[in-house]
């Protein structure tokens, strides 16, 4: 999997983002995640895992 390096957003035109499985409970709180189908970068995937972090609590379903 390519790391990004210097690249720009036009680098990565057509590019699709990271899927990721979110399970959740009925209080926001995030109880699992994982990526379904990846990015193809591993910094994108990594720092959409890392937001998923940073964001708890989500809002309750």
């Amino acid at each position: 999997m390519p790391i990004l390096r210097g690249q720009t957003c036009n680098d990565l035109r057509g590019h699709s983002g990271a899927a990721i499985r979110i399970v959740i409970n009925l209080e926001g709180e995030v109880l699992s995640f994982r990526i379904e189908r990846s990015s193809g970068f591993r910094t994108l995937d990594d720092e959409a895992l890392s937001l998923l972090t940073r964001a708890q609590p989500l809002s309750k379903p």
